[in-house]
């Protein structure tokens, strides 16, 4: 029952998380989604992090020793550590856009700058689920695991299917800046 809700809630995950590059291509083209895809592979990079803090936050969460505070501790501190972490990297990775992406890709890619931006707001929101849905795996109910994403995929859907025809890249771009916030919360 476990491993069935855990594999659900991880296909939801990849539709909310990657069928945005996908509606891009075939409403707007390659081009488009090109230049969404880079922009999303450097968001990526800066989820790394908070995958990992969720890791480590799941190990102390199943640790016996701990009282509920004591976990309760612990998941604050998490989620204080992964916002001030990934933030400070947001707003750097923002800051440096309009020169890294073409020192990296060239001026064709220039496009990508402004939704590598507003992707940088969504990856604080990623962040904050996965150590949300550590905690949640860590104390063993992985029927609640199902929801956050099903609510994300819902929406990340929803809202590309009605921003990538009104506003192109930059509209799925802010689909996710929403349906990412949505599953987090």
């Amino acid at each position: 029952k476990y491993s069935i809700s855990a594999y659900t809630a991880t296909l939801l995950f990849f539709v909310m998380y990657k069928l945005d590059i996908i509606l891009i291509g075939e409403m707007l083209g390659a081009s488009d989604a090109g230049q969404y895809g880079i922009a999303k592979s450097l968001a990526d990079i800066m989820i790394i992090p908070s995958g990992s803090l969720g890791a480590v936050l799941m190990v102390k969460l199943l640790n016996k020793n701990h009282t509920g505070e004591e976990k309760k501790n612990l998941h604050r501190k998490s989620l204080l550590l992964t916002s001030t972490m990934i933030s400070l990297g947001c707003i750097f990775t923002a800051i440096i856009a309009p020169w890294l992406i073409p020192f990296m890709f060239g001026e064709a890619f220039a496009p990508a700058i402004h939704i590598l931006q507003v992707l940088c707001i969504s990856v604080l929101f990623i962040s904050l689920y996965l150590v949300e849905q550590n905690r949640i795996a860590a104390q063993g109910r992985a029927r609640y695991m199902i929801i956050a994403p099903a609510v994300g995929a819902v929406s990340n859907v929803g809202l590309n299917l009605y921003f990538i025809p009104h506003y192109g890249t930059i509209g799925a771009a802010w689909a996710s800046v929403i349906s990412y916030g949505l599953a987090w919360v």
